[in-house]
C-alpha cells in the first residue's frame, strides 16, 4: 500500500525544496556563503547517522529520525556506496519532511574513480540531498586512507580523482565536498589541505572550489573545547582539587598528569607534549575549522563552507597525557557547549557540527569497534548526552526573549517563508534587487574576553594630575589579565555584521563582510592596556567610542539598552559620572550600514566633546569635524566611515588586513559605512519578537577561562573624550 504523506509534511517538504534549491552554476567566482543550501530553522546542530551503507527498516528510521528531531538537530550525515540509486531514500524523505538537511558521503573502499556520481546526484538533488562528501581521510596510510598496501600517500593522486568527481557533482546540481581529512594523520591534515589547494592552483582549477565545501573531522581528543588556548596547553597549569574530584583521579593519576604538564614544554625527545599555542600550530581539537579557514585564505583568498561530518568527544579517549581521559560527563558537557557555540558564535563559514556517532549496532551497523562511541546502544539505552540535548532543544523552543536571545526589529518587509532570510526583500527575476532599508537583525549572546586588570596598576588621581578625576596609571608592569563573560550584541543585515560590547560602552569588537567572509575588523578576544604620555591609559581593542569606557574600571560596566528607532538600531550607554547618554545608531541597506555616534550634554554649562580616531591609514575617517562645543541640553553626532579595504592601500600595523583577504568584485574604491560582525551566519536560531530589549544592568560573572583564540589584531581605537571638564 502506498503511504500518503500528511498534508502538513507535504507543505514543509515543498518549502524545504524551495528554500534549499541549488543556485545556478557560475564560473566567475566563489558562491556566496548565503547562496548555499541550508535547512529550515537552521541551528548548525547535527549528528552522524549510523554508519551503514544500506537502507534500514522503516520502523528503525522512524524511531531515530524522531529522536534526532527531539534533540533539535537539523543536519544528519549519511553514508552510501557508489551506486546509481539513493540507498536511503525513505530515510532522506523522513529527514527532509522534518526540515533536516541530509549530507551524503559516497563511500569508496579505495582511492579510485567514482562511476555513478552523475546518476546519484541527479536523483539526490530533487530528494533534498545537496551536499556530497567525496573520499575519506586519504592522509592516513594504508587501507584506512584508501591506499593499497605499499602505496604512498599522494596529494596529486587525490587531486586527479577529486576534480572529475567534483565536476560531476556540480554539473548535476550538487555541492562537492573536498576529501575529508583525519586529524593529525600520517600526512598532517593541515599540510595535506595546503598542498591540495596548491595543486588546484597549479592546475588552474580553483574554479572547482566555487561550489565546493570542506568537511571537517574535528575530534576533540581529550582536549578542552578552547584548545590550544587553554591554560594547560599555554601555561602547564597543574591539576586543581576541583579537577581531581570531577574526574575521580587517583593519586597515581594526579602524579602522572601533573608530571606530563610539567614536562610538556620540553623537546619531544625528552618527553615534551607541547606543539604550539595557536590553532595554526596545533589544530587538533574543536577549533580546527579556524586553522582550515586560515589555510584557505592564505592559498586561495576566500573561504568555503565547512561542515563537521565526524568529530566531537569520544568517551575513554586519552591521546594527550596532560589531560584526563574523556568521561561521560565530558561527552555531555562538551557536546552541549559545541552545540550552543553553533547557534551563538560560529563563524559564517562554519555551517554545521555533526559529531560521531548517533547509533552503531542499534542502527544496523556490523562494525563492533564503533559501538563504544554510539549514543544509542543495541540494548535500547541511550547516553546522558541524548537527554541533555533534548532538554536544550526544549529550552531553546520555550525560552523567553531576553538580551541573550535573538530579536527581530519591526520592519515593513513581509516575513518570508521559513528558511529564507528576512533581511533581503526578494525581487522577481525581471526586477532589479530591492534592498530593505530597515532590514536589520539584532541578536545578543554571551562570550568570554580577556581584559587587563588595571586596578592594582593605578592610583587615585589628584587635581594636579592631568588625568583627574580619573585614576592615574602608576605601575604598568603590574597589569595582569582576567577572563570575563560579557553580553555581545550583533547587528546585521544580509551582507554586513557588527559585534558590539555594550557593557564596555558599545565597543565595536568585530566587523565582517558576510558575502566574502572577510573581516575588516577580526573578532577581538582580548584587550590590552596602552599607557598614555600624561599618565592616563586606554584599553585597546576594537573600536571604543563611548567616553569614558576606555578608562573605567572594568568591574564598572556601563548600563545599556537597545531599541528600534524607525527601523534603525540604537544602542545607548549611560555614563553615570557625566550623566551623559551616549548612543550609537546603525541603519542601512544590504550593501552598507551607516553608523552614527551621538553624545548629549545634560549639564547646565557648555561642554566641548571630541571623537578621536586612530587606525589603518585610508580606512578610518570622520565625515564631520571631530570636535564640537555642545550647548546645555544639546547633543553632537559624528558619522564614522570606513573605506572598503580593497581601496585602502597600505594599512598600518595597528590593524592589518586579514591575510588572504579577497578583493570584492566591482567594489574597488567604493566607500562603505561601518559594517557589522556575527556569531553565526544567517542567524536562524532562537524565537524572534518585534520589541526592544529592556535596559540591562551591569552583570558580573565569575572569571572563567573559556575565551577562544586571542586575536593578534587589537584593531582600531576610536574614543570619545570630553575636553575641559571642571
Amino acid at each position: 500500500m502506498r503511504r500518503i504523506m500528511p498534508a502538513g509534511r507535504v507543505l514543509l517538504l515543498l518549502m524545504l525544496l524551495l528554500t534549499m534549491a541549488p543556485a545556478s552554476v557560475r564560473a566567475d567566482g566563489p558562491l556566496a556563503l548565503s547562496d548555499y543550501p541550508r535547512p529550515v530553522k537552521d541551528n548548525g546542530r547535527g549528528i552522524h547517522w549510523a554508519p551503514t551503507l544500506f537502507a534500514q527498516p522503516k520502523d528503525m528510521v522512524d524511531r531515530f529520525v524522531a529522536e534526532a528531531d527531539a534533540m533539535g538537530l537539523r543536519w544528519v550525515k549519511l553514508v552510501q556506496g557508489d551506486a546509481p540509486k539513493l540507498e536511503h531514500s525513505y530515510l532522506i524523505a523522513c529527514l527532509t519532511s522534518r526540515g533536516i538537511m541530509p549530507v551524503l558521503r559516497v563511500y569508496k573502499p579505495g582511492n579510485e574513480p567514482y562511476e555513478n556520481l552523475t546518476a546519484l546526484v541527479r536523483l539526490g538533488v530533487p530528494a533534498g540531498v545537496y551536499y556530497y562528501e567525496l573520499y575519506n581521510e586519504p592522509n592516513l596510510s594504508g587501507r584506512s586512507g584508501g591506499w593499497a598496501p605499499g602505496e604512498d600517500i599522494s596529494v596529486s593522486r587525490i587531486v586527479d580523482l577529486w576534480l572529475p568527481a567534483a565536476d560531476a557533482v556540480t554539473q548535476a546540481g550538487g555541492y562537492p565536498g573536498l576529501p575529508s581529512l583525519a586529524p593529525g594523520g600520517d600526512y598532517p591534515d593541515t599540510a595535506f589541505l595546503r598542498n591540495f589547494l596548491l595543486e588546484l592552483k597549479a592546475r588552474g582549477r580553483l574554479d572547482a572550489l566555487y561550489h565546493a565545501w570542506l568537511p571537517i573531522h574535528n575530534y576533540f581528543l581529550n582536549h578542552p573545547l578552547n584548545y590550544p588556548y587553554d591554560n594547560v596547553n599555554l601555561h602547564s597549569t597543574p591539576l586543581t582539587q576541583a579537577d581531581i574530584t570531577r574526574w575521580h583521579l587517583t593519586a597515581a593519576d594526579v602524579a602522572s598528569i601533573n608530571q606530563a604538564r610539567a614536562d610538556s614544554h620540553l623537546p619531544r625527545s625528552q618527553g615534551g607534549y607541547y606543539v604550539g599555542d595557536t590553532v595554526d600550530q596545533d589544530s587538533n581539537g574543536f577549533l580546527k575549522f579556524e586553522a582550515y579557514a586560515n589555510i584557505l585564505r592564505d592559498q586561495v583568498g576566500f573561504v568555503i563552507p565547512m561542515i563537521t561530518t565526524e568529530g566531537g568527544a569520544i568517551v575513554g579517549t586519552h591521546e594527550d597525557p596532560r589531560y584526563p581521559p574523556v568521561s561521560e560527563d565530558d561527552l555531555t558537557d562538551m557536546t552541549l557547549a559545541a552545540m550552543r557555540y553553533m547557534t551563538t558564535q560560529a563563524p559564517p563559514y562554519y555551517f554545521a557540527f555533526m559529531p560521531w556517532l548517533m547509533a552503531n549496532r542499534a542502527g544496523n551497523s556490523l562494525e563492533l569497534a564503533w559501538e563504544s562511541a554510539a549514543w544509542y546502544k543495541e540494548d535500547g539505552t541511550a547516553r546522558p548526552v541524548v537527554t541533555a540535548l533534548k532538554q536544550l532543544a526544549q529550552a531553546d523552543a520555550s525560552a523567553p526573549v531576553s538580551a541573550s536571545q535573538a530579536v527581530s526589529l519591526a520592519t515593513a518587509i513581509p516575513s518570508p517563508a521559513p528558511g529564507r532570510s528576512a533581511l533581503l526583500a526578494q525581487a522577481q527575476p525581471s526586477e532589479a534587487p530591492r534592498l530593505a532599508q530597515a532590514a536589520l537583525r539584532v541578536t545578543s549572546f554571551r562570550r568570554s574576553f580577556r581584559f587587563p586588570e588595571v586596578g592594582p596598576a593605578t592610583r587615585p588621581s589628584t587635581p594636579a594630575d592631568p588625568t583627574y578625576p580619573l585614576p592615574a596609571l602608576a605601575n604598568p608592569a603590574g597589569v595582569s589579565s582576567l577572563s570575563r563573560e560579557c553580553d555581545v550584541l550583533s547587528v546585521a543585515n544580509d551582507r554586513w555584521e557588527l559585534w558590539l560590547l555594550p557593557e564596555l560602552g558599545a565597543r565595536i569588537v568585530r566587523v565582517l563582510d558576510q558575502q566574502s567572509g572577510r573581516e575588516l575588523l577580526p573578532a577581538v578576544d582580548q584587550f590590552a592596556l596602552k599607557p598614555l604620555a600624561n599618565g592616563a591609559y586606554e584599553i585597546e581593542g576594537g573600536v571604543a567610542w563611548a567616553y569614558p569606557s576606555a578608562a573605567l574600571p572594568l568591574a564598572a560596566a556601563l548600563p545599556w539598552k537597545v531599541e528600534d528607532v524607525q527601523g534603525s538600531v540604537r544602542v545607548t550607554c549611560h555614563e553615570p559620572r557625566s550623566g551623559s547618554d551616549i548612543s550609537l545608531q546603525i541603519s542601512g541597506d544590504n550593501e552598507s550600514l551607516s553608523v552614527q555616534f551621538q553624545a548629549n550634554n545634560p549639564n547646565s554649562q557648555p561642554r566641548r566633546l571630541a571623537l578621536a580616531i586612530s587606525g589603518p591609514s585610508g580606512i578610518v575617517s570622520l565625515a564631520n569635524a571631530s570636535e564640537a562645543l555642545v550647548a546645555p541640553g544639546g547633543s553632537q553626532t559624528w558619522t564614522l566611515r570606513l573605506a572598503d579595504a580593497s581601496s585602502a592601500g597600505q594599512s598600518s600595523a595597528t590593524a592589518p588586513a586579514p591575510r588572504g583577504t579577497p578583493q570584492p568584485a566591482q567594489r574597488a574604491a567604493t566607500p562603505i559605512a561601518l559594517v557589522t560582525p556575527v556569531p553565526a551566519p544567517d542567524s536562524p536560531r532562537p524565537p524572534s519578537v518585534a520589541t526592544p530589549i529592556a535596559p540591562q544592568s551591569p552583570t558580573t560573572a565569575a572569571p572563567t577561562v573559556t575565551a577562544p583564540a586571542p586575536s593578534n589584531n587589537l584593531g582600531w581605537d576610536a574614543r570619545l573624550t570630553q575636553l575641559g571638564i571642571a
